[in-house]
């Protein structure tokens, strides 16, 4: 889910170049991709999610239904259901604990590098910890 975060690419300099769509990719080995904040309104949902669950206490079931109510459609055109909102809360992009990528040890196996994505978004505020 890619709600509120785009991938732009960079070239060599590190300038933007393009957004990328989904299923794009990068085709020139010195090019690089990185997340870039969406739309204001997509922002401004995601915000909304975040308040109503955690200043107003509502359920997952109630802060979908608002959305489906208020005309404001999840990906795609889809409706949001309390799964949905969950994956929102739940993810790394938008709690602040992005996973970077990982490298490859042949002894260990995949070791995850973990990274923090500022995006000046002022969305990580608080700790989950109850997921």
């Amino acid at each position: 889910m890619d709600l509120l975060l785009r991938r732009m690419l960079l070239d060599s300099e590190g300038r933007p170049r393009q957004l990328l769509l989904n299923g794009q990719r990068k085709c020139i080995a010195n090019e690089r991709v990185t997340l870039v904040p969406g739309p204001a309104e997509e922002i401004a949902i995601v915000r909304r999610v975040f308040r109503e669950f955690v200043e107003e206490r509502r359920s997952l079931r109630s802060i979908a239904t608002r959305l489906n109510n208020d005309g404001i459609p999840f990906i795609a055109g889809g409706r949001w259901a309390p799964t949905t909102v969950t994956n929102l809360l739940k993810h790394p992009n938008y709690i602040g604990s992005l996973d970077r990528g990982a490298v490859h040890s042949e002894v260990t196996g995949w070791i995850r590098v973990k990274g923090f994505l500022n995006v000046g978004l002022g969305l990580v505020v608080l700790q989950l910890d109850f997921f």
